[in-house]
């Protein structure tokens, strides 16, 4: 099946950028440039986000940052505390995630919140638990 109607969608990288892109594709399965960043979009934006050349190159992150990650031992030790809990041998990716979305749903509450109370942010609330963006500036 073929498809009728196609978009270009053009990306614009660092040099620097493009030779991670390029290193990536050779290193993974992809057969080239492309394959690798249609994976990248269908991965999510945070992958996306990536290759903006305005946002610093993954080699410069701190410890930190990095933190925010879930990390396969968080995974490794979230799966041994639900099947020891349950008794059970298995247990779905969605009980897994449970616990790793709430914590990221606590976090952007206390992000958010911080925020809507910064005056310099553009971020406001209504004071009821809903959240936008200031569009008087």
């Amino acid at each position: 099946m073929t498809r009728k109607n196609k978009t270009s969608i053009g990306f614009l990288v660092s040099d620097e950028r493009l030779e991670e892109i390029d290193r990536a594709a050779k290193e993974g399965t992809w057969e080239n440039r492309a394959a690798y960043l249609r994976h990248m979009i269908a991965a999510g934006e945070s992958n996306v986000a990536a290759l903006d050349p305005r946002t610093d190159n993954e080699s410069n992150k701190s410890q930190s940052e990095y933190d925010n990650y879930v990390t396969d031992e968080d995974i490794i030790s979230e799966l041994i505390r639900l099947t020891q809990d349950s008794k059970k041998d298995y247990v779905t990716v969605d009980e897994l995630a449970e616990e790793f979305v709430t914590e990221l749903k606590s976090d952007m509450t206390d992000r958010v919140y911080r925020m809507a109370n910064d005056n310099s942010s553009e971020v406001t609330t209504d004071k009821m638990g809903g959240y936008g963006i200031n569009k008087n500036e």
